[in-house]
Protein backbone atom coordinates (compact mmCIF):
# COMPACT_ATOMS: atom_id res chain seq x y z
CA UNK A 1 0.00 0.00 0.00
CA UNK A 2 1.20 2.89 -1.08
CA UNK A 3 0.47 6.73 0.55
CA UNK A 4 0.21 10.06 -1.30
CA UNK A 5 0.09 13.36 0.74
CA UNK A 6 -1.81 16.30 -0.50
CA UNK A 7 -0.07 19.37 1.72
CA UNK A 8 0.67 23.06 2.19
CA UNK A 9 4.21 23.91 1.45
CA UNK A 10 4.04 26.68 3.40
CA UNK A 11 3.58 25.00 6.79
CA UNK A 12 7.21 23.06 6.22
CA UNK A 13 8.02 26.70 5.48
CA UNK A 14 8.84 25.83 2.15
CA UNK A 15 7.82 28.01 -1.42
CA UNK A 16 4.46 27.27 -2.68
CA UNK A 17 1.58 26.36 -0.84
CA UNK A 18 -0.57 23.05 -2.12
CA UNK A 19 1.67 20.09 -3.46
CA UNK A 20 1.33 16.25 -3.53
CA UNK A 21 3.96 13.82 -3.05
CA UNK A 22 4.32 10.12 -2.12
CA UNK A 23 5.49 8.62 1.35
CA UNK A 24 8.41 6.58 0.33
CA UNK A 25 9.02 5.29 4.60
CA UNK A 26 8.40 5.86 7.86
CA UNK A 27 10.84 5.58 10.89
CA UNK A 28 9.01 5.02 14.25
CA UNK A 29 11.53 5.40 16.40
CA UNK A 30 11.93 8.90 15.06
CA UNK A 31 8.12 9.89 14.50
CA UNK A 32 9.38 10.78 11.02
CA UNK A 33 8.18 10.28 7.28
CA UNK A 34 10.42 10.49 3.93
CA UNK A 35 8.90 12.70 1.62
CA UNK A 36 9.68 12.04 -2.00
CA UNK A 37 9.18 15.14 -3.34
CA UNK A 38 8.13 15.13 -6.60
CA UNK A 39 9.55 18.07 -7.72
CA UNK A 40 13.05 16.72 -7.38
CA UNK A 41 14.64 20.36 -9.10
CA UNK A 42 13.18 22.16 -5.90
CA UNK A 43 13.35 20.14 -3.23
CA UNK A 44 15.30 16.39 -2.97
CA UNK A 45 13.51 13.95 -0.90
CA UNK A 46 13.61 14.54 2.72
CA UNK A 47 12.68 13.55 6.34
CA UNK A 48 9.94 15.40 8.27
CA UNK A 49 8.16 14.83 11.42
CA UNK A 50 4.59 12.85 10.91
CA UNK A 51 3.09 15.43 13.46
CA UNK A 52 4.17 18.32 11.08
CA UNK A 53 3.23 16.58 7.73
CA UNK A 54 -0.38 15.60 9.64
CA UNK A 55 -0.56 19.06 10.44
CA UNK A 56 0.37 20.68 6.92
CA UNK A 57 -2.64 18.70 5.72
CA UNK A 58 -4.95 20.90 7.36
CA UNK A 59 -4.82 24.51 5.96
CA UNK A 60 -7.83 25.00 3.72
CA UNK A 61 -6.83 24.78 -0.13
CA UNK A 62 -8.37 28.00 -1.54
CA UNK A 63 -10.11 26.35 -4.19
CA UNK A 64 -12.25 24.23 -2.93
CA UNK A 65 -12.15 25.77 0.80
CA UNK A 66 -11.33 22.10 2.32
CA UNK A 67 -8.80 21.05 3.97
CA UNK A 68 -6.36 18.93 2.02
CA UNK A 69 -5.54 15.08 3.45
CA UNK A 70 -3.94 11.73 1.66
CA UNK A 71 -4.85 9.06 -0.22
CA UNK A 72 -3.81 5.56 -0.37
CA UNK A 73 -3.02 3.08 -3.75
CA UNK A 74 -2.49 -0.66 -3.63
CA UNK A 75 -2.10 -3.10 -6.60
CA UNK A 76 -5.03 -5.28 -7.14
CA UNK A 77 -3.53 -8.45 -7.85
CA UNK A 78 -6.62 -10.16 -9.66
CA UNK A 79 -6.97 -7.81 -12.55
CA UNK A 80 -3.74 -7.62 -14.06
CA UNK A 81 -2.86 -4.35 -15.77
CA UNK A 82 -2.78 -4.21 -19.68
CA UNK A 83 0.64 -2.89 -21.16
CA UNK A 84 -0.56 -1.65 -24.19
CA UNK A 85 1.98 1.04 -23.90
CA UNK A 86 5.72 0.38 -22.61
CA UNK A 87 9.32 0.36 -22.45
CA UNK A 88 11.07 -2.52 -23.52
CA UNK A 89 14.41 -3.84 -24.26
CA UNK A 90 14.84 -6.76 -26.37
CA UNK A 91 18.01 -8.78 -28.34
CA UNK A 92 19.58 -7.28 -31.37
CA UNK A 93 17.46 -3.91 -30.56
CA UNK A 94 18.86 -1.03 -28.94
CA UNK A 95 18.13 0.19 -25.62
CA UNK A 96 15.13 2.27 -25.71
CA UNK A 97 15.25 4.52 -22.23
CA UNK A 98 12.66 7.56 -21.58
CA UNK A 99 15.75 10.01 -22.09
CA UNK A 100 16.03 8.42 -25.90
CA UNK A 101 11.82 9.31 -26.29
CA UNK A 102 12.30 12.94 -24.85
CA UNK A 103 15.37 13.45 -27.51
CA UNK A 104 12.99 12.31 -29.87
CA UNK A 105 9.92 14.15 -28.86
CA UNK A 106 11.54 17.62 -28.25
CA UNK A 107 14.22 17.65 -30.88
CA UNK A 108 14.64 14.78 -33.59
CA UNK A 109 11.37 14.92 -34.99
CA UNK A 110 11.19 18.79 -35.07
CA UNK A 111 14.18 19.16 -36.00
CA UNK A 112 13.03 16.99 -38.65
CA UNK A 113 9.84 18.31 -39.75
CA UNK A 114 11.43 21.51 -39.70
CA UNK A 115 13.87 20.46 -42.14
CA UNK A 116 11.91 18.37 -44.57
CA UNK A 117 8.80 20.81 -44.49
CA UNK A 118 5.85 18.67 -44.96
CA UNK A 119 2.74 20.17 -46.52
CA UNK A 120 -0.36 17.71 -46.05
CA UNK A 121 -1.12 15.12 -42.93
CA UNK A 122 0.53 12.15 -44.79
CA UNK A 123 3.26 13.75 -44.96
CA UNK A 124 3.65 14.94 -41.06
CA UNK A 125 2.55 11.36 -40.21
CA UNK A 126 5.17 9.93 -42.43
CA UNK A 127 7.94 12.42 -40.81
CA UNK A 128 6.68 11.02 -37.69
CA UNK A 129 6.40 7.54 -38.03
CA UNK A 130 9.56 7.12 -39.84
CA UNK A 131 11.70 8.77 -36.96
CA UNK A 132 14.98 6.18 -36.54
CA UNK A 133 13.93 5.63 -33.10
CA UNK A 134 10.65 4.66 -33.86
CA UNK A 135 11.50 2.85 -36.13
CA UNK A 136 13.59 0.83 -34.19
CA UNK A 137 10.45 -0.13 -31.85
CA UNK A 138 8.71 -1.70 -35.19
CA UNK A 139 9.97 -5.20 -34.20
CA UNK A 140 8.86 -4.70 -30.46
CA UNK A 141 5.45 -3.42 -31.11
CA UNK A 142 4.71 -7.14 -33.10
CA UNK A 143 6.33 -8.91 -30.43
CA UNK A 144 3.95 -7.15 -28.04
CA UNK A 145 0.57 -7.32 -30.02
CA UNK A 146 1.43 -11.09 -30.71
CA UNK A 147 1.67 -11.68 -27.27
CA UNK A 148 -1.37 -9.20 -26.27
CA UNK A 149 -4.12 -12.23 -26.18
CA UNK A 150 -2.19 -14.14 -23.45
CA UNK A 151 -1.33 -10.93 -21.11
CA UNK A 152 -5.37 -9.92 -21.14
CA UNK A 153 -8.81 -11.57 -19.32
CA UNK A 154 -11.49 -11.99 -21.66
CA UNK A 155 -13.07 -8.72 -20.35
CA UNK A 156 -9.92 -6.94 -20.93
CA UNK A 157 -9.97 -8.72 -24.46
CA UNK A 158 -13.22 -6.86 -25.23
CA UNK A 159 -11.73 -3.80 -23.72
CA UNK A 160 -9.03 -3.85 -26.27
CA UNK A 161 -11.27 -4.58 -29.41
CA UNK A 162 -13.50 -1.61 -28.11
CA UNK A 163 -10.66 0.37 -27.81
CA UNK A 164 -9.61 -0.75 -31.70
CA UNK A 165 -12.90 -0.13 -33.27
CA UNK A 166 -13.23 3.21 -31.83
CA UNK A 167 -9.56 4.55 -33.00
CA UNK A 168 -10.76 2.95 -36.44
CA UNK A 169 -13.76 5.58 -36.38
CA UNK A 170 -11.30 8.68 -35.65
CA UNK A 171 -10.94 11.09 -38.68
CA UNK A 172 -6.72 10.05 -38.39
CA UNK A 173 -6.97 6.04 -38.73
CA UNK A 174 -7.59 6.43 -42.79
CA UNK A 175 -4.35 9.29 -43.17
CA UNK A 176 -2.35 7.43 -41.01
CA UNK A 177 -3.80 3.95 -42.63
CA UNK A 178 -2.53 5.46 -46.28
CA UNK A 179 0.75 6.20 -45.01
CA UNK A 180 1.23 3.12 -44.34
CA UNK A 181 -0.02 1.40 -47.49
CA UNK A 182 2.07 3.50 -49.42
CA UNK A 183 5.20 2.84 -46.81
CA UNK A 184 4.28 -0.77 -48.15
CA UNK A 185 3.22 -0.43 -51.75
CA UNK A 186 -0.10 -0.61 -51.43
CA UNK A 187 0.11 -4.22 -50.07
CA UNK A 188 -3.06 -5.55 -48.57
CA UNK A 189 -3.18 -5.41 -44.29
CA UNK A 190 -3.30 -8.25 -42.52
CA UNK A 191 -4.73 -8.47 -38.93
CA UNK A 192 -0.90 -7.75 -37.41
CA UNK A 193 -0.34 -4.58 -39.48
CA UNK A 194 -3.77 -3.54 -39.21
CA UNK A 195 -3.11 -3.47 -34.97
CA UNK A 196 0.24 -1.57 -36.30
CA UNK A 197 -2.12 1.19 -38.13
CA UNK A 198 -4.50 1.49 -34.98
CA UNK A 199 -1.53 1.74 -32.59
CA UNK A 200 0.25 4.06 -34.78
CA UNK A 201 -3.20 6.48 -34.96
CA UNK A 202 -3.30 6.50 -31.09
CA UNK A 203 0.16 7.22 -31.11
CA UNK A 204 -0.36 10.47 -33.76
CA UNK A 205 -3.26 11.62 -30.94
CA UNK A 206 -1.37 11.07 -27.72
CA UNK A 207 2.04 12.79 -28.87
CA UNK A 208 2.83 16.17 -26.97
CA UNK A 209 2.43 19.02 -29.25
CA UNK A 210 5.59 20.14 -28.76
CA UNK A 211 6.43 17.47 -31.73
CA UNK A 212 4.70 20.05 -34.06
CA UNK A 213 5.97 23.33 -32.86
CA UNK A 214 8.15 23.74 -36.59
CA UNK A 215 4.98 22.97 -38.70
CA UNK A 216 3.37 25.96 -40.22
CA UNK A 217 0.57 27.35 -38.64
CA UNK A 218 -2.54 25.98 -41.05
CA UNK A 219 -1.02 22.54 -40.86
CA UNK A 220 -1.11 22.85 -37.40
CA UNK A 221 -4.65 23.98 -36.99
CA UNK A 222 -5.44 21.27 -38.99
CA UNK A 223 -3.52 18.62 -37.68
CA UNK A 224 -4.94 19.75 -34.40
CA UNK A 225 -8.70 19.22 -35.85
CA UNK A 226 -7.67 15.45 -36.48
CA UNK A 227 -5.80 15.23 -32.79
CA UNK A 228 -9.18 16.40 -31.13
CA UNK A 229 -9.97 13.19 -28.89
CA UNK A 230 -13.49 14.80 -27.91
CA UNK A 231 -15.47 12.21 -29.79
Amino acid sequence: VYMIISFSRAALKQTGDGHYSPIGAYNSDKNMALVLDTARFKYPSYFASADLLYNAMLPLDNETGLSRGYFLLSYNSSHKTISLCKLSSVENNPVINWTALGRAFCKDIPERLLSEKPNTLEEVAKVVLTDPLLMSLQHVLRTDIGNLEDEISESGERDVSTLFNDVKTTALYPIILSVFQKMQQNAPLDDSNEKQVVFATLFMLSVPPIIFKNLEPELTKKLEFYRDRGD
